[in-house]
């Protein structure tokens, strides 16, 4: 199941001269794009869909955010250290989904 997609198009293969990657013996299908976490990643994917992925992960940790915030209200969970790490385990991870992805256009300054 394993492919190569190839990000730079100066390493890419060509019919002159095409790249072989091997796995266990076995040769790579080399493909121009592949989807990751809804993303269709390539050569060319546009910093919109970079843009789309953080925006879409800052909306789910906030609604996880304020969920956990009404549940803790409910039961009556004060407590800074106690927040903090209900926030670590159930808000941060929704928030981080991703990164990988959205995270390089966020350093790059295009998700703006």
């Amino acid at each position: 199941k394993s492919e190569v997609v190839v990000f730079n198009r100066a390493h890419a293969p060509t019919r002159t001269c095409p790249a072989r990657w091997r796995l266990a013996g076995e040769a790579l299908a080399v493909k121009e794009e592949f989807p990751y976490l809804g993303i269709i990643m390539s050569d060319s994917t546009p910093s919109r869909s970079m843009r789309k992925a953080m925006m879409h992960a800052v909306t789910k940790g906030r609604a996880a955010l304020f969920s956990m915030m009404a549940q803790t209200r409910s039961v009556r969970i004060a407590n800074p250290h106690v927040l903090g790490r209900l926030f670590d385990a159930l808000v941060d991870p929704v928030m981080s989904y991703g990164v990988e992805v959205w995270g390089t256009c966020v350093v790059q300054g295009e998700c703006r």
